[in-house]
């Protein structure tokens, strides 16, 4: 802050208040609830985007939000009279609007640089570097749009150069040949099998060393902050997302189970709580005591996509659904096609039988497809974030019900002699999901800060941000 301006400018920001102390649920608790944040969380949000909202209109560049500032700035955005006359008229003196991002890889890099900057802006501005809880590395979203560097230890390459020799080296012993193709069909037989096994064990060494670097990447970027709700939802999709949303509002007393897909809201002792961090509950609050749904209304009317989404759980699931090239991800599978489809043609061209070995390459193939899904990166991902999520479900956002947090990860084996989880499973049954679905695709957008007199200009994406982004003159 160089300017007596600029100095004016940073109180009557500080000195704006968000929360009309009058309405029944305030701002800052609007905001709580929305995203599952603690009250003093959405209050630190609020802080921060006031700091966003002061580079925003004195920088040259502008600044660009992250996802967090972003989601305070989107839910002022509906707040009319507050924004646009209390804040932007009568506060900052200019109007700062919120255009759509055009998308694509190139506008994600330039905002990633300019979020980038902007924290450099925000370290220079404040004197401080900007708290990493609300405004995240931008290389921990950038990371993940890229596979992490493959590398392969001295150990793992000696092991894969004997295995890939051994078949080699025991038909030279054993038949006095180092080609295959020289060998009559039952010693091919016997080479077939320890040329595929040597290969399988090479690929497990292989894929183990990429996995190292994938598990490493997801440690660095699994956030704390998300809810049981949205690990569920990551995990196996939106059934068991929203089954995890029941269960916990029937262990809370706020649903009943009359009957067989019957379920009927209760609200004698529901308490509004901002707090609370069941992405069903808005809907819940939005429905008359005593009224009887069905899991096919609930799906269609209580599960939003969003509530159950985190912006890194989103850049994850982007994340395990990107192929891999496909040399990485197909070569021992060629080799040992490749093996078995030249010897077929030999023999066929020999008129020789091809049967066994027909029988033979194919128990290989499926073997090796089976060790290939569950070393693949989607399965990987999947794996590490159940693991690191049940690890730390003692310091992360969580339900105070132990059933809800099994029921999430294990599905209706956790209901075990529950009362209401007996009429529950066959219904849930029906929905088993995928353990390794594609993933939570989630909509890229952003926007920019602009005005007729002196805010104006492009928008920028930043730190896991979805969108926004601001300039000034």
């Amino acid at each position: 802050m160089v300017t007596q301006e600029q100095q004016l400018l940073w109180s009557r920001i500080q000195g704006f208040s968000f929360d009309d102390r009058t309405a029944q649920v305030t701002f800052s608790d609007k905001l709580a609830a929305s995203q599952n944040w603690t009250i003093p969380f959405a209050q630190k949000a609020i802080e921060e985007y006031r700091k966003f909202l002061f580079l925003c209109c004195t920088s040259p560049k502008g600044a660009a939000p992250s996802k967090i500032v972003d989601e305070v700035w989107h839910l002022h955005l509906t707040y009319t009279q507050s924004y646009w006359i209390d804040l932007c008229k009568n506060t900052l003196g200019r109007d700062i609007h919120h255009y759509p991002s055009r998308g694509g890889e190139e506008e994600d890099s330039k905002h990633q640089q300019w979020y980038g900057e902007t924290l450099q802006l925000y370290r220079l501005v404040f004197g401080i570097d900007a708290p990493s809880d609300i405004w995240p590395a931008p290389n921990q979203a950038a990371r993940l749009l890229n596979d992490p560097p493959f590398r392969l230890n001295a150990a793992a390459i000696v092991s894969m150069i004997g295995l890939l020799l051994l078949p080699f080296i025991f038909i030279a012993a054993a038949y006095q040949t180092w080609s295959p193709f020289n060998l009559g069909g039952p010693h091919f037989l016997v080479f077939f099998p320890i040329y595929s096994i040597s290969l399988i064990i090479a690929y497990i060494i292989y894929r183990t060393q990429i996995i190292k670097g994938e598990m490493e990447l997801v440690a660095a970027v699994l956030p704390y902050d998300a809810s049981v709700f949205q690990v569920a939802n990551f995990l196996y999709g939106e059934h068991r997302a929203l089954q995890t949303g029941i269960v916990d509002l029937i262990k809370r007393g706020l649903l009943e189970i009359p009957g067989y897909n019957q379920f009927v809201v209760k609200k004698s002792s529901y308490r509004s709580d901002p707090r609370d961090i069941n992405p069903l509950i808005h809907a819940y609050a939005r429905e008359d005591d005593g009224s009887l749904l069905n899991y096919n209304t609930l799906m269609t009317t209580w599960y939003n996509r969003a509530s159950f989404s985190h912006p890194v759980l989103d850049a994850l699931s982007k994340f395990r659904r990107r192929p891999e090239s496909l040399l990485r991800t197909y070569i021992f599978h060629v080799a040992i096609l490749g093996m078995l489809l030249a010897r077929s043609i030999q023999g066929t061209l020999n008129g020789k039988p091809i049967i066994l070995l027909l029988l033979e390459g194919a128990v290989f193939i499926i073997v090796l497809a089976v060790v290939a899904s569950r070393l693949s990166k989607s399965a990987v991902v999947s794996r590490k974030v159940k693991e690191l999520y049940q690890q730390r479900s003692g310091s992360i956002v969580n339900t105070n019900n132990q059933l809800v947090s099994q029921f999430a990860m294990e599905g209706t084996t956790a209901f075990g002699d529950w009362t209401e989880g007996v009429a529950l499973s066959g219904l849930f049954l029906l929905y088993t999901p995928v353990w390794y679905r594609s993933g939570v695709g989630a909509s890229d957008s952003s926007g920019s800060c602009g005005s007729g007199s002196s805010c104006g200009g492009g928008s920028s994406c930043g730190g896991g941000s979805s969108c926004g982004g601001c300039s000034g003159n």
